[in-house]
């Protein structure tokens, strides 16, 4: 469960971030304002800690800790480390990622991989456009002309698919909350064992900015995960050299640039003829 939801987290940063400098509209849903808060963070600098726990038998993992800074779309660093449950017994893992303003960088026990900035950019409307078409139902912009949907857009229309519900905040909480229920009949993922009941979510963010303060999720049968930030501090810029990495000594860098531009031809956005992969 720790690598889905730091993988989950990855993907993310990788995919969303170079287009978080969108402008937004005023949300009318629940699903619309969440997704242009989020977006709405492009421009903003903070770090924070995070920590991830889980109860129940068979979680895979007993918990997890990290730290996360933000310095614009080109330059953050994600450090997790926790206790995984492997056949051999509890194991400790870690996992970075780092943006230098040139790549990113990702860091476990298998190695070090990376990704060109640049090329991503350039990748990420056609790599956008194949989400939105994955079940989301959403189209590029009149004006947007060949680059595809925004990730404002693509976080929209997946929110929307499912149930979202303000929540009343505890007596003393300075933030916002709401209830988040997947469908999960629909789902693939899940076998029909487990679609009978969808796992309640519940999502807090500050009251005055839109990052997740505090994630809970109850499966049911005393199983669940919480997901808590804490120390979250703004600032209008880092110190130099915060977000330099250096690859751990021997450690092998694959870059998998090559690979994203591949992935992006054959889902039919190939580049001009005298564009070259960048091997």
């Amino acid at each position: 469960m720790l690598r889905f939801i730091l993988s989950l987290l990855f993907a993310a940063v990788l995919f969303g971030a170079p287009l978080l400098g969108q402008e937004t509209e005023i949300a009318k849903t629940p699903a619309q304002e969440i997704a242009a808060g989020i977006a709405g963070l492009q421009d903003k600098y903070f770090e924070f800690d995070l920590a991830i726990k889980a109860e129940g038998e068979n979680t895979g993992f007993q918990g997890a800790s990290g730290h996360i800074i933000w310095g614009g779309t080109r330059h953050f660093s994600i450090e997790f480390s926790g206790s995984a449950i492997t056949d051999l017994g509890e194991e400790e893992q870690s996992f970075k990622v780092v943006a230098d303003g040139k790549d990113i960088y990702m860091e476990s026990e298998e190695g070090v991989m990376k990704v060109n900035l640049d090329v991503l950019e350039e990748l990420q409307p056609q790599l956008l456009t194949q989400i939105s078409g994955e079940g989301l139902g959403i189209e590029a912009d009149e004006d947007s002309g060949e680059e595809g949907p925004d990730f404002e857009a693509v976080l929209a229309a997946g929110l929307a698919q499912l149930t979202i519900t303000a929540l009343p905040s505890p007596a003393g909480a300075n933030d916002r909350r709401f209830s988040i229920i997947q469908d999960l009949e629909t789902d693939e993922e899940f076998g029909e064992d487990e679609a009978d009941a969808a796992p309640e979510i519940m999502v807090a963010f500050g009251i005055d900015h839109w990052l997740p303060t505090l994630i809970t999720v109850d499966e049911g049968e005393g199983k669940g995960a919480e997901v808590s930030a804490s120390s979250l501090r703004f600032t209008e810029e880092f110190a130099e050299g915060t977000f330099s990495y250096s690859p751990p000594e021997g450690a092998q860098v694959q870059d998998f640039t090559p690979m994203l531009q591949m992935m992006a031809m054959q889902m039919g956005g190939q580049p001009d003829d005298e564009d070259e992969l960048e091997f």
